[in-house]
């Protein structure tokens, strides 16, 4: 498993979130850590699914350019399972870099647009 160098960021409604660190390339996954939190990130075709793991949560949203999908928001302790609803605007997968623009609605509530961009290349 090639070991990689990530540079995430997400913008969104009251967020403003940087990630720098390392990771893994496993097949078509690219998995890394953030504070407390594993996120998993699957190419396929023309999809990218992102999950973001923890003890208190597992959020689990998939995107394919210009569709609706839907997704999944798991609060472990309470069991209790939330629909996520997603419209990606814009999905961009080049050969290491993925940039994503969605809008999200969790539970019925409309959260805002976001913007995901991450940048990786392999060091190992």
């Amino acid at each position: 498993m090639p070991k990689i160098r990530i540079k995430a960021m997400l913008i969104g409604n009251e967020t403003n979130h940087n990630v720098m660190g390392k990771g893994i390339l496993q097949n078509d996954k690219i998995i890394y850590q953030e504070t407390g939190l594993q996120v998993v990130i699957e190419k396929k075709d023309n999809q990218v699914i992102l999950k973001r793991s923890c003890k208190e949560y597992e959020l689990v949203l998939p995107f394919t350019n210009n569709e609706k999908t839907s997704g999944v928001y798991k609060i472990i302790e309470y069991s209790m399972i939330l629909d996520a609803e997603i419209y990606t605007k814009k999905l961009v997968m080049n050969n290491q870099e993925i940039k994503i623009t969605y809008e999200l609605t969790l539970g019925g509530e409309f959260l805002g647009e976001y913007t995901y961009d991450l940048v990786y290349e392999v060091i190992k």
